[in-house]
């Protein structure tokens, strides 16, 4: 079924098998109402924290889209932190959908936990409530719906913001693993072998794993997301045993074998560039919602209690710099934003639930792990930097044209030294190689204090399964010196290569940015003692 070269057809059908349960009898106006009301926050005793049914005063979201603008009834409460960043994702990812979809009239609900809900048990009378949730199983009725964002954020702003958690007590630790820090997913990146396992819950970070550029080792599950049933062991990951019992002898298997561990590690990479990214999780949302409109046996209409979401038109547009700290998971594409699912790449001489293994190779023979990208960019095209706290942005455009246009525009404004600040600075090209350019901006001479140099990257992919050429590129620009609030430099030194000309603008060869799509927004949150996201476009003129 995971076939990389006809995604759109593929998450079609996928979403087609989510909703067939519900094609010959529908979904009736009062199915909705009643899970809106009644399906909220159950949960099933043998997974912990258990939510009898009809006890939480909680509502599922209710989304209504009516003549493409999205309208919504809010599930979250005043306090509830978690929820109100799971919505705000959830609700940016329609948003977003709709930016390049036409999508029919609909009334749905939503579940916003990270444990499915509508166990069949519990519904016995053949008419199953319709609600889509961040997972299922085969125990349950839920409709498995993306838990994406395109605007990740980090968490340490945001809990700096909510300024209160429960009391801390000392543990000491005799057994397992040392106390240590936790790793970043750039860390994870240099790393050979990535295990993914459950909490007590769902965990969402296996999309993020499959992208890094090893071989991804997961753990038998019950819960199932959205893209699951695509992905196929012994060639997208390694399965493990759900006890883990068998991960000495699979690491071992692995590590006297790179030539098969490789080629894993790469099907992974192409199995996450053609389901997981920005435009596939948008396809395949337009699909499950086409296809809920031919179940509807009513006509939907604007709930009384429903008012119109606008706040993702500034991520879907364009970045701007307005402070938010609704974030979701730190430094990634995607995840959703309920606690830390356990993801371990496994250290030399690791253990893990008891079980300990050789020491593991960092590489797979002489193929390193840690580089899917050339140019010596990281896997989000980040060039790196010699100090452990500096300001950085990252971005990710969609452009309507082949990516070697783009890469000619980008490296020709580099080489013509292209700036438009008001105290001009100085591009310089570093590398330039067939999928990725790297380059360097130094600060003008009249840029106080300075001067400074910043290191960018640019990772170009053309989009296969688009009715028109695309090409999507990810960019990153870091700063080569201790630093935190940036405004909006680092953000600037990568749109002053591509921008349009309707912003004032001059193109070298071709107006590349006349039809940009800002796929993820973007990624410059330096604090809210900064404002917040640092991705002012009116800024890269002063």
């Amino acid at each position: 079924m995971a076939d990389p070269s006809t995604p759109n057809a593929t998450l079609g059908a996928l979403a087609a098998h989510y909703l067939a349960p519900w094609r010959t009898a529908g979904v009736s106006q009062e199915q909705v109402d009643a899970a809106h009301l009644h399906w909220a926050d159950y949960r099933d005793a043998q997974w912990g924290g258990a939510v009898p049914l009809g006890t939480s005063r909680n509502r599922l979201l209710r989304v209504n889209i009516l003549g493409g603008r999205l309208y919504y009834v809010s599930c979250v409460g005043q306090r509830s932190t978690a929820r109100k960043v799971r919505q705000r994702a959830i609700l940016a990812l329609i948003r977003a959908t709709l930016a390049v979809h036409e999508l029919p009239d609909v009334d749905l609900v939503l579940s916003l936990s990270d444990r499915p809900t509508v166990p069949r048990h519990a519904v016995m009378d053949g008419s199953p409530p319709l609600v889509f949730g961040y997972v299922t199983t085969a125990w349950h009725w839920s409709v498995p719906f993306p838990y994406a964002t395109f605007e990740p954020q980090r968490w340490a702003p945001l809990y700096r913001q909510i300024g209160h958690h429960p009391a801390l007590e000392e543990h000491v630790h005799c057994r397992g693993f040392p106390a240590r820090a936790p790793l970043t997913l750039r860390e994870h990146a240099q790393f050979a072998y990535l295990i993914h396992v459950d909490g007590n819950g769902f965990s969402g970070r296996l999309e993020e794993l499959l992208s890094l550029g090893g071989v991804v080792l997961k753990e038998e599950s019950p819960f199932e997301s959205w893209y699951y049933p695509l992905l196929r062991a012994h060639e997208h990951v390694v399965p493990l045993a759900r006890n883990l019992s068998t991960l000495c002898d699979s690491l071992r298997a692995l590590r006297e074998e790179p030539r098969r561990t490789a080629a894993l590690a790469a099907a992974a990479q192409r199995f996450a560039t053609a389901f997981l990214a920005p435009e596939s999780v948008i396809g395949y949302v337009a699909a499950l919602v086409r296809g809920y409109a031919t179940l509807q046996r009513f006509r939907p209409r604007r709930h009384p209690m429903a008012k119109e979401w606008a706040d993702a038109e500034t991520m879907v547009s364009r970045p701007t710099a307005a402070a938010t700290t609704d974030a979701t998971l730190h430094s990634a594409s995607f995840g959703h934003a309920s606690g830390f699912p356990f993801s371990v790449a496994l250290h030399t001489g690791g253990s893990n639930s008891g079980h300990f293994c050789p020491p593991a190779d960092r590489s797979f023979s002489s193929l390193s792990a840690a580089k899917p990208i050339h140019c010596a960019l990281d896997s989000g095209a980040c060039p790196g930097s010699p100090v452990s706290s500096y300001a950085a942005c990252s971005v990710t455009a969609s452009f309507q044209m082949n990516c070697s246009t783009v890469k000619t525009e980008i490296e020709a404004r580099i080489a013509r030294g292209y700036d438009r600040k008001s105290h001009p600075g100085h591009y310089d090209l570093m590398v330039s190689e067939e999928q990725c350019t790297k380059a360097s901006r130094t600060t003008g001479a009249g840029a106080k204090p300075g001067p400074y140099t910043d290191l960018i990257g640019f990772d170009y992919a053309e989009v296969s399964g688009h009715p028109t050429q695309m090409c999507r590129v990810v960019a990153c620009s870091e700063s080569q010196v201790s630093s935190k609030c940036d405004f909006s430099t680092n953000f600037c030194n990568m749109y002053n290569l591509f921008c349009p000309a309707s912003d004032g603008c001059t193109p070298v060869t071709v107006d590349i940015g006349k039809n940009l799509t800002w796929t993820d927004g973007a990624s410059c949150n330096h604090g809210f003692q900064c404002g917040g996201q640092e991705a002012d476009i009116t800024q890269c003129t002063r």
